[in-house]
């Protein structure tokens, strides 16, 4: 009996670990560039809108009338960037440009290599994003607007999130935490090959229906299953609350994890 009980001791610890484990942009190297962008209407809601090829995303939400953005050298964080000379940006223009035109800030990226950077953004809470990363994970904060974040072959990390969600990715995993599940707003998160994630509040008044072809469901919430798609895809569906919102999860290739908060 005492060993039984230390082996679920022992399990239940393994799920919390898994369950609070969440991606992470990386511990940033050092400080390259810094710009503060004036809002036109500052305190007001506005769009954030990004775009790269090489360069991974990172935004946050913060308690501020402007947007801050601070370009990280990523050279020197982990093995996939270590062969990268330390001082290739001293002599070269940072390969990204800038605009605001009422509360609308686009930031895009002209590079035509690996970049090794990270783009660390600061936004106002209620700021709406659009952000893209063709081979570069992506990661949200602390936001109560809309989300938008698309990948090829990088990760989505969206972390005590409000607003409405739609991710994409073709490779990557997408992780989705969210602290409150806004209504009459899309949901929607799909990967072709990557892992989904979705935590969520126990209070949510949300009916999440899940699209997975060839992995495993696992939920801490009660499932049931609606049928399959001609493709043998196996659709489940989980009923909470009122159902006022609604979440669609899909994967072709990949599992899926829903946890409560």
């Amino acid at each position: 009996m005492k060993m039984l009980s230390y082996f679920l001791l022992f399990t239940c610890c393994i799920e919390a670990g898994l369950k609070a484990q969440q991606l992470d942009p990386a511990p940033p190297i050092k400080v390259i560039e810094n710009y503060t962008i004036e809002l036109t209407r500052p305190w007001r809601s506005g769009l954030l809108k990004v775009e790269t090829l090489y360069s991974r995303i990172s935004v946050e939400a913060h308690d501020i009338d402007f947007v801050d953005i601070e370009i990280h050298d990523l050279q020197g964080s982990n093995e996939k960037y270590n062969s990268l000379d330390p001082n290739r940006w001293k002599n070269q223009e940072l390969p990204f440009s800038f605009s605001e035109n009422e509360n609308d800030v686009i930031l895009s990226e002209h590079a035509e290599s690996e970049t090794g950077l990270l783009l660390l953004i600061k936004v106002p809470e209620k700021f709406s994003v659009k952000l893209k990363s063709t081979v570069e994970d992506v990661f949200v904060l602390d936001l109560k607007g809309q989300i938008e974040a698309n990948t090829k072959v990088g990760n989505i990390s969206l972390n005590r999130i409000y607003g409405s969600v739609v991710a994409n990715s073709v490779l990557g995993n997408i992780d989705v935490y969210y602290k409150e599940v806004t209504p009459r707003y899309p949901h929607a998160v799909s990967t072709l090959k990557g892992d989904l994630k979705l935590v969520l509040p126990a209070n949510s008044s949300a009916n999440v229906f899940i699209g997975c072809n060839n992995g495993k469901v696992k939920s801490e919430y009660p499932t049931k299953t609606s049928g399959k798609s001609d493709q043998n895809e196996r659709i489940k569906v989980i009923n909470m609350g009122m159902g006022e919102a609604s979440i669609g999860l899909r994967t072709y290739f990949g599992n899926v994890n829903v946890y409560k908060s």
